[in-house]
């Protein structure tokens, strides 16, 4: 019996509203929001989703839209961390943790490449089975607030692509649902794939070759890629 080949590649996946259901710098907000008066939380968190939205669409830049964010937040500690961490692992998009273990399996390369904070990114990354990622370092002062001159964003996924994958021998797919993952394809990636389960933007929608609403839907793209 023929038996289709399937191509082995890098898939580099972005993190926010893809490998997990929300922004993790919005997770990070909603218990650091807890501290401050009720009234006042809904409203600043309007303004931080807008900022977001600004921010994947690129209308600001990626550190433009940490920096106001951030500063609309009170100090970080480290119980915030753990918490805003567990919420991350609750909030896996279905299947994801499945598909990438099926993918690596096949012979796959999977890398994670996220505009987050290092501290939410690395150990979801880690619990994932995935060992090679970029993040955004997040400089906090001893009293846990947020120094935007000794941060380190992630404003370039294709910089970090390149960083992660000096030597390129693979097709390289990447998957998000923002501008900057969108930008890698005419820099760097083979491949882009909007995902669009969780946050559906009008410049992916618009401009991606490929859109998946599930993960069953990018595990069908993926293999129609590379066969």
């Amino acid at each position: 019996m023929y038996t289709l080949h399937m191509e082995k590649a890098n898939i580099v996946f972005d993190v926010d509203s893809t490998v997990i259901s929300e922004e993790s710098l919005e997770i990070l907000a909603e218990i650091l929001l807890q501290k401050t008066p009720f009234k006042k939380q809904k409203e600043v968190f309007f303004e931080i989703e807008k900022i977001t939205n600004l921010g994947m669409e690129g209308k600001i830049t990626l550190q433009e839209s940490v920096e106001q964010r951030m500063a609309l937040l009170p100090n970080v500690n480290e119980k915030d961390i753990q918490k805003s961490l567990e919420i991350c692992e609750q909030r896996l998009t279905q299947g994801i943790k499945e598909l990438i273990k099926k993918l690596q399996k096949q012979g796959h390369e999977i890398f994670v490449v996220s505009g987050g904070p290092d501290f939410l990114i690395k150990p979801l990354a880690k619990k994932l089975g995935i060992k090679k990622r970029k993040s955004s370092f997040f400089a906090l002062d001893k009293n846990g607030k947020y120094e935007p001159k000794k941060s380190k964003i992630q404003n370039s996924k294709t910089e970090a692509i390149k960083e992660l994958m000096p030597n390129k021998k693979r097709k390289i797919i990447m998957i998000g649902d923002g501008a900057t993952d969108l930008a890698t394809l005419d820099e760097i990636a083979d491949f882009f794939i909007g995902y669009i389960e969780h946050a559906q933007r009008e410049i992916i929608i618009n401009n991606a070759s490929f859109l998946a609403k599930n993960t069953h839907d990018l595990e069908k793209i993926i293999k129609q890629i590379l066969i």
